[in-house]
């Protein structure tokens, strides 16, 4: 059974290296990415707010400042010569919490409210359409508002905007690398696991197999979160469970 396991797992390593090497470009010359963008932060509290910034994309809250705001939006500006005569999307590849994206004041996805309590997305690639004709020819507005736990990073990744044709498959792709091929790798876990507990339950008076056992079922635990999206608990209480599961597992 442990060979069958090893095997799978060795199949798909390959696959995910051969995915990987096949990777589509979301930087393409007709995509338009996001990697700075003005940050304006939402205090927990009736605190004034401090000035907005110019952040570097990817960007991570500091736990100051997760601590003190409990939430922020993400604004640019991009430019485009003529209306787009195809369709259009907001590609997001990492999110570590749920996000609201806005272009020309139109909501496309997420949240309505900041204060809504967010979901944990942080391995869940976000896609939104862009409707016909909201796009216009010169300046277009864009805007991420994000409501973070004090648990969670605040990470955000860069923002692309561009043609379905070309982000369409570069979100696939990150959700295959991203979720599903975790979701293998975890269903294998849970294989070797089973088998490790039937061949090694009586063979094992060192205990190493079981502490082996105690590691994978925790690092299964963390793996959850690609299967939940929506857990019977806070996004916080997800956080402190995923955070313990992982550092048991490591």
């Amino acid at each position: 059974m442990l060979d069958g396991a090893r095997t799978a797992a060795i199949c798909v390593a390959a696959v995910a290296l051969a995915v990987v090497a096949f990777a589509p470009d979301p930087d393409a010359p007709s995509v338009t990415t996001l990697d700075r963008m003005e940050r304006a932060f939402v205090p927990r509290t009736e605190a004034a707010a401090p000035t907005p910034e110019l952040r570097s994309l990817p960007d991570a809250w500091s736990a100051h400042e997760r601590e003190h705001h409990a939430a922020a939006v993400y604004s640019a500006t991009f430019s485009l010569d003529r209306v787009p005569d195809e369709p259009w999307v907001v590609y997001v590849p990492r999110a570590d919490m749920d996000a609201a994206v806005r272009v020309n004041g139109a909501l496309l996805g997420g949240p309505t409210e900041l204060r809504t309590a967010p979901r944990r997305m942080r391995h869940y690639p976000l896609r939104f359409d862009v409707p016909e004709g909201l796009l216009r020819a010169g300046d277009n507005d864009v805007e991420v508002g994000r409501r973070v736990e004090p648990t969670s990073s605040g990470a955000l990744s860069a923002v692309h905007i561009g043609p379905q044709a070309v982000l369409g498959p570069a979100h696939a792709w990150t959700r295959l690398v991203q979720i599903d091929l975790v979701r293998i790798f975890a269903l294998l876990a849970i294989a070797l696991v089973t088998d490790v507990l039937v061949l090694f339950r009586r063979r094992d008076p060192t205990t190493s197999y079981r502490w082996l056992v105690v590691a994978l079922s925790c690092w299964t635990v963390y793996s959850l979160e690609v299967w939940v999206r929506a857990p019977p608990m806070s996004a916080r209480g997800v956080e402190v469970v995923a955070a313990r599961a992982n550092f048991l597992g490591v």
